[in-house]
């Protein structure tokens, strides 16, 4: 359920967002042409101010009214379909990955068992002092460890 609110919130809210911008645009266009189309009039209009308030109050519901109505009736359509699909196909399934413990090639093995002999010869070795770094040897040291 909760991979489908997801999948209402991301996908609804995008169609919202799409939606309010081209609401805007044609909210825009609808005000341009109520704006140039005014109805000519033989005799003068005795109340012309109170026409233009109109166009005014008009423009600004429409800047406003349609770029929202596109977007909630956007989200509700994708909402419905998302519930729509939920209720026909059920949740998808999870994509489960089995564990496999990682098997030891036998060459890594080989390798880890001869490191281990290794370590145990120089640890039985106590005549010479064993360095971890050997770069840092004098030429002394080189020749003493190596007789």
């Amino acid at each position: 359920m909760r991979l489908l609110l997801q999948r209402i919130a991301m996908n609804g809210l995008l169609t919202a967002l799409v939606l309010a911008v081209m609401g805007f645009v044609y909210a825009e266009l609808a005000v341009m042409f109520l704006a140039g189309n005014e109805v000519p009039r033989a005799e003068p209009v005795e109340n012309a101010n109170r026409s233009r308030t109109e166009d005014a109050a008009l423009s600004h519901s429409l800047r406003v009214r349609v770029p929202v109505m596109m977007a909630l009736f956007g989200f509700a359509f994708v909402a419905l379909g998302e519930l729509l699909l939920y209720a026909w196909r059920g949740n998808p399934p999870v994509d489960v990955k089995p564990t496999r413990e990682r098997q030891a090639d036998p060459a890594e093995k080989l390798l880890e068992e001869l490191l281990a002999q290794a370590d145990a010869a120089m640890a039985s070795s106590t005549s010479v002092p064993v360095r971890e770094d050997a770069s840092q040897q004098t030429d002394s040291e080189r020749k003493t460890a190596a007789s």
